[in-house]
């Protein structure tokens, strides 16, 4: 259950709170995360027309059409500087999106430490310490 939610969280921070029915941070948490992929995915749609513009462009200059490369750039430019408060709105989503997939992060750990849900093999590792290996490393003559 523990890699559910986290997995949960990695696609949409908040989705592993509500699983745990931590409804006030999980749907904040969702809601906010929502909002930032809101923002994001224009902007990468932007993103996309300017490499189309880049590859229409080279397009041209390699057939040597180089007054169309001077209006492709034009384009380009006109193209993002027309969109600056979007991806300035873009940019504060990736900051919004990165805090809520801590805050989900967090949210479930302190989850699983107060059920004391700590799986024993989480803890115990199954073979040899690595102090174990050095000290064989030392005794084994072949080194």
């Amino acid at each position: 259950m523990k890699w559910v939610c986290l997995m949960a969280n990695m696609l949409i921070p908040g989705m592993g709170s509500l699983i745990f029915k931590r409804w006030g941070p999980g749907l904040i948490q969702t809601v906010l995360s929502l909002l930032a992929w809101g923002v994001i995915i224009p902007a990468l749609l932007l993103g996309w027309s300017v490499i189309k513009q880049l590859i229409q462009g080279y397009n041209q200059a390699v057939v040597e059409e180089f007054d169309a490369v001077g209006s492709q750039a034009e384009k380009i430019g006109n193209l993002v500087m027309d969109n600056i408060p979007l991806l300035v709105i873009a940019v504060l989503g990736v900051i919004l999106l990165k805090i809520t997939l801590i805050w989900s992060g967090f949210t479930v750990v302190r989850h699983f430490k107060s059920q004391g849900n700590v799986d024993a093999k989480d803890q115990a590792s199954d073979g040899p310490t690595e102090a174990a290996d050095a000290e064989t490393l030392l005794r084994d003559s072949s080194n």
